[in-house]
């Protein structure tokens, strides 16, 4: 065969190939100016009565029967904007894809930069969702955390002494320098690194003019000999209404050495008095976990601790309870500053945005709970298949909560604000919708009272879910 027919020939076996591939491209996939490369496949998910999706779980039966979720219409397709990786896997699970323009998505799980969230908030239509709450930096940021708490604490005398002793350098260097005696050891942070970058146990300070939080040291409760702390994931699902929620289960974190409070030589061990699992996984003593249900080093389920607190005789209500009571009040600290500078983005619906945030909590020797501190972008990854599940089905029970909704984007009126009523019934809505392993912590019927005194305004959105919740619940 010569050079010419053999070349022919490869190039008529490409084109009975390609052709059909891009026909079948331009036939499903619709070219609009959005750009999008939108699903075809079809849906494994469920439409609820209010027309809300339904993420089944793996291995789980329905407790409730809704009809399937189908594409009939290329304008309502659902659209997932992510660059988690542990976000696209779930929703690759459940046939969907992940784009990278947000525009038009009805989801947007991503890290922004301060100024893309702005114009990303302000762009949003009444169905689109947003992993993100900007005014939440008060909490996330451990500087700006303390700084609204020393306020706090002054407006509200009693009700927040419960923070870990905690000093701002350079501003609070003779506070410090005449405290820095009544403790063995202390905690040295930079003011706004994540997993556990920076941080020392010293004891003492040789530069009270560094730019950096000192904490005391406080003495842990120990299991298997070692340091831990626990992890728990806030689920805010909007600000105006206030509506909080706290997932039931998380994460047992591990230090990986032995705990010792001898300071001569362990006081530089990162493994024994760091319980990130960004730092534990490092080390050589690093176990994996592959049972939810074990509790085990280096990392375990909270649930599994609480299994443990059971056969111990150990009081688990009472300390998630304290655990409760210290992250409400901690979000309320400056909420009335928050939802004035929310108003500015002038959003269509009042659950445009929600935010996860990782409650980092220490178990003291006598068991009491200590706030360490709160977290933007709580980890996804935890190196471990118990870690993964229980991320896994916390995702899943997000979504089901958040209660997303397919819309038609070609349809007037998307864009417009829906009216205090209609944000009224989409909060009552919520509340009536499956949690999974979520739990409602805030507004309670039997806690309204108790903490609106920290809302200096009432919202007219508080006032009115407020007062739905106490007549029917």
């Amino acid at each position: 065969m010569s050079r010419k027919r053999l070349l022919f020939l490869i190039f008529f076996c490409l084109s009975l190939t390609i052709i059909p591939i891009v026909f079948i491209k331009n036939h499903f996939i619709k070219k609009n100016k959005l750009n999008y490369k939108t699903i075809v496949k079809k849906q494994t998910i469920y439409i609820k009565p209010d027309g809300t999706l339904y993420f089944k779980k793996t291995g789980l039966d329905d407790k409730n029967v809704y009809k399937s979720f189908t594409i009939t219409d290329k304008s309502k397709f659902v659209l997932i904007c992510s660059s988690y990786k542990q976000i696209k896997n779930i929703f690759k699970d459940y046939k969907f894809s992940c784009v990278n323009s947000c525009d038009k998505c009805n989801l947007i799980y991503d890290y922004f930069y301060y100024n893309k969230l702005n114009n990303t908030i302000l762009g949003l239509n009444r169905y689109q969702k947003i992993c993100r709450i900007p005014k939440t930096i008060y909490l996330t940021s451990k500087y700006n955390f303390l700084k609204e708490l020393k306020k706090a604490s002054k407006l509200y005398p009693g009700e927040y002494d419960f923070f870990i002793e905690s000093y701002i350098l350079p501003d609070d260097k003779e506070i410090l320098k005449n405290r820095i005696n009544t403790s063995k050891f202390w905690v040295k942070k930079p003011y706004n690194l994540s997993r556990g970058r920076g941080i020392k146990i010293i004891n003492k300070v040789t530069n009270f003019d560094e730019k950096v939080i000192v904490q005391k040291y406080i003495k842990p409760h120990l299991l298997f000999g070692k340091k831990y702390d626990i992890r728990i994931i806030l689920l805010i699902t909007s600000y105006d209404p206030l509506v909080v929620y706290l997932y039931t289960d998380g994460f047992l974190r591990f230090a990986t050495h032995p705990y010792s409070e001898k300071e001569d030589f362990y006081i530089e061990d990162k493994f024994m008095h760091l319980t990130n699992n960004s730092v534990n996984k490092d080390s050589i003593f690093y176990k994996n976990n592959d049972d939810p249900n074990k509790l085990t080093e280096s990392l375990a389920s909270l649930k599994s601790f609480k299994k443990y607190c059971k056969e111990n005789n150990i009081d688990f209500d009472s300390i998630i309870n304290k655990v409760k009571d210290l992250i409400i009040k901690c979000i309320l600290i400056r909420y009335d500053r928050s939802v004035k500078e929310l108003k500015k983005y002038k959003m269509k619906s009042s659950k445009n945005l929600f935010e996860l945030i990782g409650v980092d909590i220490i178990l003291d020797d006598k068991l009491e709970p200590h706030i360490l501190e709160f977290n933007a972008n709580p980890s996804l990854e935890w190196h471990c298949k118990c870690g993964d599940i229980i991320t896994n089905n916390m995702l899943i029970d997000t979504f089901n909560l958040l209660g997303i909704k397919q819309y038609d984007r070609n349809e007037k009126g998307n864009d417009k604000a829906m009216s205090i009523n209609e944000m009224l019934n989409e909060n009552i809505e919520e509340l009536k919708r499956d949690r999974g392993g979520y739990e409602l912590i805030f507004p309670l019927k039997e806690n309204i009272e108790k903490y609106k005194k920290f809302i200096k305004k009432d919202t007219i959105l508080n006032k009115l879910l407020w007062k739905y919740i106490k007549e029917n619940n």
